[in-house]
């Protein structure tokens, strides 16, 4: 889990915007967002192949 330091006089939002960062450099959303449904192996052979959007 990506971890981020706040100072004393740093604003929310820097500190939002550093580990809105460091998530996507772990890829951390798009795992958490492909694990929120399941998709059959039948679905998921047509989405590798580009036919599904």
């Amino acid at each position: 889990m990506p971890e981020v330091k706040v100072r004393k006089n740093d604003p929310i939002e820097r500190a939002l915007r550093h580990l809105r960062k460091k998530m996507d450099k772990e890829n951390t959303l798009d795992e958490l967002r492909s694990r929120e449904c399941y998709i059959p192996p039948c679905e998921a052979r047509r989405r590798a192949a580009g036919i599904i959007r």
